[in-house]
C-alpha cells in the first residue's frame, strides 16, 4: 500500500492516459482528496507509486464484456477509496472515470490484438446499469412466492429525506431522470435498455411483511414490543407514515372560530351520535390502515344519505396519517378494467371519497384479491405487466348504497358498512378539515392511539352497521328482497321449488319489467342462502328424501297463486303455463322449503 499526494494544479474529475504497454494499461484518475490510498481491491488492479493512477493488467485477448467488467471494477474501486477518505464524487466524475478506463482498455486491447473496437463517447446501457446499481441500493421486490423476476417491480432504497428508510418503486420514466446525471444525453431507448439490464443483475428481495411492524416518520414501530426501532435497508418497506410517533402525545384542545373548544375524541363521538360501537370501529379501521402487512380481508364503506356528515373529513385525516402519496383514490368500479389496478402499485391503502356507484363492481375478482392480499398481475400502459401483492385496506365513501353484479352473500360479507347519520349543514366548521386534520399535535395523538390499540381479531360491528349491511344485501339481491317481502304470505307447509320460482318470476316481472329474470338454478341457490338463518323456513337438502306433496299442501287456494294468476297451481289438472305439468296431482313427490313449525294441513282434494 502506498500514499500519494495530488500534484498542485491538478484538475478534478479528469482522466489522463499515463502509460500504454504490452502488459499493462495505466490510467490516471484524478481525485479530490489530498491523500489517497490505493490498494489491490481486485486481483487485476495494481499500484503505481509515482502517480495517482489505477493500473489494469494486460487488456489483450479479452472479450468485450470482460473489458467492460474490468473497467467498471477499476473505476468503482477508485470511487470507493475516494469516498472512504471523505471526498465527494459526483455522478459526472463517476462517468468520467469509467469512460476513461474503458476507452484506454479498448485502446490497449486494439493495440495488442489489432482489433478495431470503437471507443465510447458515452456509457453503454450495460455500464449505466452497473453504475446505477453501484451507486444505489436496488432490489426487485418479491412477493414471498415463486415468481418470474422479470415481472417483479424494481425499487431503490432512500437513505435520507422524506422517504428515509423505505424503498421507492422505479419505472422507466423515474429511472430516466435518475440516470441523466451519469449520461446527460441519455435517450428513452437507452433508459429502456438500462432498465432491462438492471432487472437481470439486481437481486430479488422479499418485501417485509411482518404484521407487527409499522414504518413511521422517525422509525419502525413494533406493535408487539411497543418499541420504536431504527430503519435498516435489510427491511424492504415501500411506504411509511409521514407522522412522527410520539409516545407522550395527548389529545390537544383547540379553539374553533366561534370560540368553542374542540377535542378529537369529543368530535368523533358526536359524528357517530355517541354510538360507542362505531367510535371503536373507526379506531380499529385506523389501526388496520397502518398495519398494512396484516390482511383483515375486509373493505369499508362510509355511507350517508346526505352530505356534510363528516365522512370526507375522516378520510382526509386517514390520508394525512398514511401519507398522501401512499393512498390511491380508486373507484371500485375500476377494479377489473384494463390498467385499472395500475394506481395500486406502491400504495398502502385505497381511500376514495364520493365513489361512483353507477354500474358498480361489474368485475369483482381483482377487488377480492386486493382485499385478501393475494398476488395480482398489474397491467401497465406501455410497460410490461408486473406481479404485485397488495397491501392495506380499502375505504370507500358515498351517498348511495353500492350495487354489485356478484349477488352472493360472499361479496357483501367483504364489506363493513359504516353509517354516518349526522348532518352538519350550516353548523360544520370548515377549519376542522382544512386545519385540524393536518395539525401536528392532532396527527401525533391519533397515530399514537391507533398504533397502541390492542390487537383484535374481528372488527366491532354493532346494530347500526349490521342493519346497513342487511339493507345493502337486500338492495343487491332481488331474490332476497322478494323473499323478505313474501315469505310470510305462503299458507302451505311445503313450498315447492317450481311453485316458488313461478311466484318469483311474476313478482320480478312487475318490479323489473325491462330486466331478464335469473335462471331457476340461481334462484334456488339464492333462496337457500336467504333461508340459512330463517326462523320460519328451511331448505331441503339434496340428501333429503322427496316428500308427498299431499301431506303438506294446504287444501284451500294459495293466495300468491291467486294473486299472480298461477292457475295451474290451484286448479288441479290445468295445463302448466311453462309447458310442463305443475298441477299438484301431477307432482306427487317434491323438494322445496319446509315450514319449521308446520300447521295443520287438510286433505288434498282430488279430481
Amino acid at each position: 500500500m502506498s500514499t500519494q499526494r495530488n500534484r498542485p494544479g491538478t484538475a478534478e474529475g479528469t482522466g489522463t492516459i499515463t502509460s500504454l504497454t504490452a502488459n499493462r494499461t495505466s490510467v490516471r484518475l484524478d481525485s479530490q482528496s489530498n491523500d489517497v490510498i490505493y490498494d489491490d481491491l481486485f486481483g487485476h488492479v495494481v499500484q503505481d507509486p509515482a502517480l495517482d493512477v489505477l493500473c489494469v493488467e494486460s487488456a489483450g485477448d479479452l472479450e468485450k464484456s470482460e473489458l467492460l467488467r474490468q473497467a467498471s471494477e477499476a473505476a468503482f474501486a477508485h470511487v470507493v477509496r475516494l469516498r472512504e477518505r471523505g471526498s465527494t464524487v459526483s455522478p459526472a466524475q463517476v462517468e468520467k472515470y469509467l469512460l476513461t478506463m474503458l476507452n484506454e482498455l479498448i485502446a490497449a486491447h486494439n493495440k495488442e490484438t489489432r482489433d478495431h473496437l470503437p471507443r465510447y463517447r458515452e456509457l453503454p446501457a450495460t455500464l449505466l446499469a452497473e453504475v446505477f446499481a453501484f451507486e444505489r441500493r436496488l432490489v426487485l421486490v418479491g412477493t414471498g412466492t415463486p415468481e418470474n423476476p422479470l415481472k417483479l417491480p424494481l425499487a431503490m432504497y432512500e437513505p435520507e429525506g422524506e422517504l428515509e428508510g423505505t424503498y421507492r418503486l422505479l419505472d422507466e420514466e423515474a429511472l430516466h431522470g435518475l440516470l441523466r446525471p451519469y449520461c446527460f444525453t441519455i435517450t428513452l431507448q437507452q433508459t429502456r435498455e438500462t432498465y432491462a439490464h438492471l432487472r437481470t443483475i439486481i437481486p430479488v428481495v422479499n418485501e417485509t411483511t411482518e404484521a407487527d411492524l409499522v414504518p413511521v416518520r422517525n422509525g419502525v414501530y413494533n406493535t408487539s414490543t411497543k418499541q420504536l426501532e431504527p430503519f435498516t435497508p435489510e427491511r424492504v418497506f415501500l411506504t411509511k407514515s409521514p407522522v412522527r410517533y410520539n409516545p407522550q402525545a395527548v389529545s390537544p384542545t383547540k379553539t374553533l372560530s366561534d370560540g368553542s373548544t374542540w377535542t378529537f375524541d369529543e368530535w368523533l363521538a358526536d359524528l357517530f351520535s355517541e354510538d360507542e360501537e362505531r367510535v371503536t370501529l373507526y379506531w380499529e379501521i385506523l389501526a388496520a390502515s397502518l398495519r398494512v402487512y396484516k390482511s383483515y380481508e375486509k373493505a369499508f364503506f362510509f355511507f350517508s344519505s346526505s352530505g356534510s356528515s363528516g365522512k370526507s373529513t375522516l378520510l382526509h385525516l386517514m390520508r394525512n396519517i398514511l401519507g398522501q402519496r401512499n393512498c390511491a383514490s380508486l373507484s371500485l368500479g375500476t377494479f377489473g378494467k384494463d390498467f385499472g389496478c395500475e394506481p395500486l402499485l406502491g400504495v398502502s391503502a385505497v381511500l376514495t371519497d364520493e365513489t361512483d356507484t353507477s354500474g358498480f363492481m361489474k368485475e369483482c375478482k381483482d377487488f377480492k384479491q386486493y382485499v385478501t392480499h393475494d398476488v395480482i398481475t398489474v397491467q401497465r400502459k406501455g410497460i410490461k405487466a408486473v406481479q404485485w401483492r397488495p397491501r392495506g385496506i380499502v375505504v370507500q365513501a358515498g351517498n348511495e348504497l353500492p350495487e354489485f353484479s356478484d349477488k352472493t352473500e360472499s361479496m357483501t360479507r367483504r364489506f363493513i358498512f359504516v353509517p354516518f347519520d349526522r348532518c352538519f349543514t350550516g353548523a360544520f366548521d370548515p377549519a376542522i378539515k382544512s386545519e385540524l386534520m393536518i395539525d401536528r399535535e392532532v396527527q401525533e395523538y391519533v397515530l399514537r392511539r391507533a398504533l397502541e390499540l390492542p390487537e383484535f381479531v374481528r372488527f366491532t360491528e354493532g346494530e347500526a352497521t349490521m342493519s346497513l349491511r342487511h339493507e345493502v344485501r337486500k338492495n343487491n339481491d332481488s331474490v332476497l328482497e322478494w323473499w323478505i317481502e313474501q315469505r310470510g304470505e305462503f299458507l302451505t307447509n311445503l313450498i315447492l321449488w317450481d311453485f316458488a320460482f313461478d311466484v318469483f318470476r311474476k313478482w320480478f316481472a312487475n318490479v323489473n319489467p325491462s330486466v331478464g329474470c335469473i335462471s331457476r338454478k340461481k334462484f334456488v341457490q339464492r333462496v337457500r342462502a336467504a333461508t340459512e338463518d330463517d326462523s320460519m323456513w328451511e331448505a331441503m337438502s339434496a340428501k333429503d328424501a322427496t316428500l308427498m306433496i299431499a301431506n303438506y299442501w294446504v287444501s284451500n287456494q294459495e293466495p300468491l297463486a291467486l294473486q299472480y294468476n298461477l292457475v295451474d297451481w290451484y286448479v288441479p289438472g290445468a295445463p302448466a303455463v311453462s309447458g310442463s305439468p305443475r298441477a299438484v296431482t301431477r307432482t306427487p313427490r317434491v323438494r322445496g322449503l319446509l315450514r319449521i313449525n308446520p300447521g295443520v294441513v287438510a286433505a288434498q282434494p282430488t279430481n
